[in-house]
């Protein structure tokens, strides 16, 4: 089986694109005995470092414009994976005339899909279309979140955890801790990849390890709240609002709206006095471990390929 990923990540965007992907490549590669994963990536070297890191390789070049350099990659293959905010309409009809199946991610319907592409939103509502892999029950997670390890909430908030991922912002970390330390007393833990770069498996020690969180809205937010972890969100690019939207409806986080907006710290600091509630924590771990049970890549893979 050969299976073609195209995708793009780096500094400026981050790296959510790559590393989903990158999970449902390892989820393809645990299912299937024999696969072969190809990466086409665009952005700069930051993805292709990150890819390298979870055991995969990639070329990188303008996939969507060098057609026959991409139609190489989709010769012969079983399936495709096109995960861009960036892509026009033409190259994902180009990649459903070549390989057998095509998976979309999308959750802003930006676009009207070939008929045979299954389109991957998890944060839109289910509406029984046999294509439409909609819902929270499609996640994506890395291979540590696979497993349910849920932490019961403590009485106190002792530790929060700042994550706001790799990307043009991440250093504004540093200034909500120093914002928090004047008002607070617990201890602060900064994930910044720009200075460390850490395995998922690390990560989610620092999660289990944290009362609370402070995520921005993109991937991260999912796996913080796997482990049942209560988080305040800021956004922080226009494609994290249907996630924090959704997960807002579901009272499963606090949202602190944009992060460059003038009413942010005021709403970071209602989201804290709101989770120094323990019944609040409490409530935020028992309705994540009802919705978010690690199995969404099997789910997806198993509607892709039945």
């Amino acid at each position: 089986m050969k299976v073609a990923f195209f995708t793009e990540g780096g500094r400026e965007i981050g790296l959510g694109h790559v590393s989903r992907c990158a999970a449902l490549a390892e989820g393809l590669r645990r299912k299937f005995c024999e696969v072969e994963i190809r990466f086409a990536l665009r952005g700069d070297e930051t993805a292709l470092e990150f890819l390298k890191m979870h055991g995969f390789s990639g070329e990188f070049f303008d996939w969507e414009r060098d057609l026959s350099r991409s139609g190489a990659l989709l010769s012969g293959a079983e399936g495709a994976v096109v995960d861009s905010y960036l892509a026009g309409e033409d190259f994902y009809h180009f990649a459903a005339s070549r390989a057998e199946r095509l998976l979309v991610f999308d959750e802003s319907f930006r676009l009207p899909y070939p008929d045979k592409a299954f389109i991957l939103n998890p944060t839109a509502e289910p509406d029984g279309h046999p294509r439409h892999l909609f819902g929270l029950e499609y996640i994506v997670l890395r291979p540590p979140f696979w497993e349910s390890s849920k932490k019961e909430p403590q009485e106190k908030v002792k530790k929060l955890l700042i994550s706001l991922g790799n990307n043009k912002i991440s250093d504004f970390s540093f200034k909500i801790a120093q914002f928090l330390y004047a008002k607070y007393d617990f201890e602060i833990e900064i994930i910044n990849y720009q200075f460390k770069k850490l395995t998922a498996a690390q990560i989610k020690h620092y999660i289990e390890n944290a009362d609370l969180a402070i995520s921005a809205g993109g991937q991260t937010i999912f796996e913080l709240l796997s482990v049942g972890l209560p988080v305040i969100s800021l956004i922080i690019a226009e494609n994290q609002v249907p996630n924090v939207e959704i997960l807002s409806r579901f009272n499963l986080i606090w949202n602190a709206g944009w992060y460059n907006d003038d009413m942010f710290w005021n709403n970071l600091k209602k989201g804290i006095d709101y989770f120094m509630d323990f019944s609040k924590r409490k409530k935020v771990f028992e309705i994540a471990s009802n919705l978010i049970d690690g199995k969404g890549i099997n789910r997806i893979l198993e509607r892709m390929f039945a």
